[in-house]
C-alpha cells in the first residue's frame, strides 16, 4: 500500500513539475522564433533616399530626406551621418512620423540639413514602425568637396 501511494505522488510530480516545463520551453522556442520572422518581414520594407547626391559642395548644407515603403503608415526617422573615422558626426531623430498613407517624404514637416567639410561621409536613415515590430534602413556615401 505505501508502494502504490508513492507512485502516485511520483507521478503527481512528474505532472505538476516536469510536463509543464517540457511542454512550455519549445513553446516559447516557437514564439520566439515567431517574432524573429516577423522581424525579419519587417525589415524587408523599403526606405530609399530622395535626391540625395554622390558629390555634394562644401559650400552649401547637405539635405537629406527619404521615402518609406507603404508597409509603413507611422514610426519614428533617425538620421545619421558618419565621418570617414566611422564615428557619428550628427544625429536626428524625429518621433511619431505620419508619412506613408499620403506618400510623404521624411522627415515630415522638416529639414534635415547639415554643413559637412571636404570628406567621404556615410549616411545613414532609419525608419521603425509605430508598433516597434518593423524596421527598414538605408545608407549611402556622399562625398563633399
Amino acid at each position: 500500500m505505501g508502494y502504490g501511494a508513492g507512485a502516485r505522488v511520483a507521478k503527481s510530480a512528474y505532472v505538476v513539475f516536469v510536463l509543464p516545463v517540457a511542454v512550455t520551453v519549445p513553446a516559447a522556442a516557437l514564439v520566439m522564433a515567431g517574432l524573429l520572422d516577423g522581424g525579419a518581414e519587417g525589415s524587408a520594407a523599403l526606405v530609399a533616399f530622395s535626391g540625395l547626391p554622390e558629390e555634394h559642395p562644401a559650400s552649401e548644407p547637405l539635405v537629406v530626406s527619404a521615402v518609406a515603403d507603404p508597409a509603413f503608415d507611422c514610426g519614428d526617422v533617425y538620421i545619421t551621418v558618419f565621418g570617414q573615422d566611422g564615428e557619428p558626426v550628427v544625429q536626428e531623430s524625429y518621433f511619431g512620423q505620419c508619412f506613408a498613407v499620403q506618400n510623404l517624404e521624411i522627415p515630415v514637416g522638416e529639414e534635415f540639413s547639415v554643413m559637412l567639410d571636404e570628406g567621404t561621409y556615410r549616411v545613414s536613415i532609419s525608419v521603425l514602425d509605430a508598433a516597434k515590430s518593423g524596421s527598414a534602413s538605408a545608407d549611402a556615401v556622399v562625398a563633399v568637396g
